[in-house]
């Protein structure tokens, strides 16, 4: 009974690790503070479009319910000679972009030949002979963008000979063109935003696992404070969205754990993951259709059990944009038509996916959350705060969890805020009208987080939140979190070890104690009636 006690308990553990590995709830802090919403996002390069068409394919991938799009710019063509800018081509893809409505993350690469050695001719991207001038490149982009983008990523696959100048990068190397470009992208505009360089996940040799190491030594050589997003690559692999086994060598979706447990290392939770490229090989690995429905359920496990993760971009649109080996991950075929791929990523986009708040934090100028009356954008500690001083001004986040906290203002300014969770007040608030007070009035303005609702029901919520009274209400951002799923067989199995254990010590207990004579053991009932003990009734002699 011992052994079989202590064999559930262990399959217990097992089970919990497999089963929650890399799951967190955004229940407490410290939060993830993701620097975007969690919209649809894809790969995407305009540059293989006829001119007359980037405007038209532009507003396509918008209607297609995509909000941001990730694209290379390349510095070889917009500065071919040193001083010598090139503007048209980029111009107009970022104005086609802009009148979309979509966001664009630049991705800044391709050294041109003059800013790199001679012995660099050839390769697809190389060092820059002097960091100073790919810095100096950077702060001219960004001040000439500074309007319509804020995300910037710094190289690309740096750890790929192929990208370095015929030789795989070191983290010192890139951290030595990381952080002047860093400053220089602040220093154009304070609100911009910095993403680390996907790094190759095989590096200069076959077998994965090279990124996580670079990612390692990047925090290692002193990089942690040079960039604001860390990206990743995520190659299902062969295996689906639902499979929990994690291996550094072995592409998955787990695989990406890996990243967070990274970062956690170093002391750095409060910095998201960006999914710069994800999917599966439709062509190799699996099926199309099977493509389509791991696609959908990649990114629905994503928003329910990682709040670290941020953007997810499509690993390709068109399969002209990618290297012939990664031809099979592209939403599209050659003439532009839609694979399933497309179709179950779309899909997904009609069904609210960008206007419902997954578990994590939730910008206040992304989708889910929606404004009525007068409100104002403060820029504040990286993260954009949103102020109204309007009495009757409102905010409706949608979000998919069990409870929400909220990032509120609390000051002599505040105001009397009216809430309710769908349509009905909060649990355990003081009441007014039907609706929930909440009394932010205090000495000195602080930004504080308040667990508005909790314990909701697994489901799509609605939270109001109004300014009820004179003064103003601040909203710095939501969190939503969610209930931990797949706790029950854990939990059976526990129970059910621990009462085997507890009985088998109690039996091993009173066995040593009989054994040892310390526990008296009780004879068997004699059938036979025991007659009663009389008396000594005999006389005593006489003397």
């Amino acid at each position: 009974m011992l052994s079989l006690g202590l064999l559930l308990a262990l399959s217990s553990a097992v089970a919990d690790a497999y089963l929650h590995r890399g799951i967190e709830t955004s229940a407490s802090p410290p939060y993830v503070i993701q620097v975007s919403g969690r919209g649809l996002a894809t790969n995407i390069d305009l540059r293989s479009f006829p001119a007359s068409q980037v405007e038209s394919v532009a507003a396509t991938v918008r209607a297609n319910g995509f909000q941001y799009v990730r694209h290379p710019f390349y510095w070889s063509e917009i500065e071919p000679e040193a001083g010598d800018y090139n503007w048209e081509t980029y111009d107009a893809i970022v104005r086609s972009f802009s009148d979309a409505g979509l966001e664009i993350v630049a991705v800044i690469s391709s050294t041109p030949e003059w800013a790199r050695a001679p012995e660099h001719a050839g390769f697809v991207d190389a060092p820059p002979i002097n960091p100073d001038l790919y810095a100096e490149f950077v702060s001219v982009l960004v001040s000439r963008y500074s309007q319509y983008v804020r995300f910037y990523q710094i190289g690309d696959q740096p750890n790929s000979p192929e990208r370095w100048g015929g030789l795989a990068a070191t983290a010192a190397d890139y951290l030595e063109v990381l952080a002047p470009a860093f400053n220089a992208a602040r220093t154009a505009n304070q609100e911009s935003k910095v993403i680390l360089a996907e790094f190759s996940a095989t590096g200069a040799g076959t077998v994965p696992g090279a990124d996580l190491r670079f990612l390692r030594a990047v925090y290692e050589a002193g990089g942690q404070p040079y960039f604001d997003v860390v990206a990743a690559s995520v190659d299902g692999g062969t295996a689906s969205p639902f499979d929990r086994r994690i291996s550094a060598q072995t592409p998955s979706l787990s695989r990406a754990i890996l990243f967070r447990e990274t970062v956690h290392e170093h002391g750095d939770d409060a910095k998201p993951i960006w999914f710069t490229h994800y999917g599966w090989d439709g062509v190799n690995n699996v099926s199309m259709e099977t493509q389509a429905d791991y696609l959908v359920a990649g990114i629905e496990r994503i928003r329910a059990e990682w709040p670290w993760t941020g953007l997810v971009f499509q690993w390709a649109l068109r399969p002209d944009t990618v290297p012939e080996d990664e031809v099979g991950f592209a939403l599209l075929n050659g003439n532009g038509e839609a694979l399933p791929g497309f179709g179950s990523v779309v899909q997904m986009a009609s069904q609210g996916v960008g206007n419902i708040a997954a578990t994590g934090f939730v910008p206040t100028d992304s989708g889910p959350i929606d404004y009525t009356g007068s409100w104002a954008s403060q820029h504040l500690q990286g993260r954009v705060f949103q102020t109204t001083s309007q009495t009757g001004a409102a905010l409706t986040i949608t979000f998919e969890g069990t409870g929400l906290v909220a990032y509120l203002r609390r000051g002599p300014e505040a105001g009397l805020i009216h809430a309710t969770i769908d349509g009905h007040p909060l649990p355990g608030w003081p009441e007014e009208d039907g609706k929930s007070v909440i009394d932010l009035e205090f000495f000195t303005a602080q930004d504080i987080a308040v667990p508005l609702v909790a314990d909701l029901d697994i489901g799509v919520h609605q939270l109001v939140l109004e300014l009820a009274s004179e003064g103003s209400m601040t909203v710095g951002g939501m969190v939503v979190s969610r209930d931990p799923p797949l706790r029950w067989p854990v939990v059976l199995a526990l129970v059910s070890a621990l009462t085997l254990i507890f009985l088998a010590v109690r039996d091993l207990v009173l066995y040593l104690g009989r054994y040892s004579g310390t526990i008296r053991q009780v004879d068997e009932q004699d059938p036979t009636p025991r007659l009663p003990t009389l008396p000594d009734w005999r006389p005593s002699l006489r003397t």
